[in-house]
């Protein structure tokens, strides 16, 4: 789940778009086991509403500037690579509240 590379920390997330509310909906296993986030948000699918409506529900939710949040895979899918620039000890407990 966690990969080096221009962020401190890449999640892979399944977004849900317009659905009835912005949320967290916990970890679950993908098809070959590795963890996904999966993410309800309001926002339609439509010119990066969607995507924009992750990074700012993310941000909230970790406590973390909005410029510190994107999207790195998955523009147009509803599988996606988010890569989150912020401490690791920070990342993991908010990771454990996902749970």
């Amino acid at each position: 789940m966690l990969l080096t590379n221009k962020y401190t920390n890449i999640v892979n997330v399944h977004v849900t778009p317009k659905s009835g509310r912005d949320c967290l909906c916990g970890l679950e296993p993908d098809q070959k086991g590795m963890p996904l986030l999966k993410i309800k948000v309001t926002a339609p699918p439509d010119k990066g509403k969607a995507n924009m409506a992750v990074c700012n529900l993310l941000s909230k939710s970790i406590k973390i500037p909005k410029s510190k949040i994107n999207v790195i895979r998955g523009h147009k899918s509803r599988y996606k690579q988010v890569g989150i620039d912020c401490e690791e000890d920070k990342f993991n407990s908010w990771l454990d509240t996902c749970l």
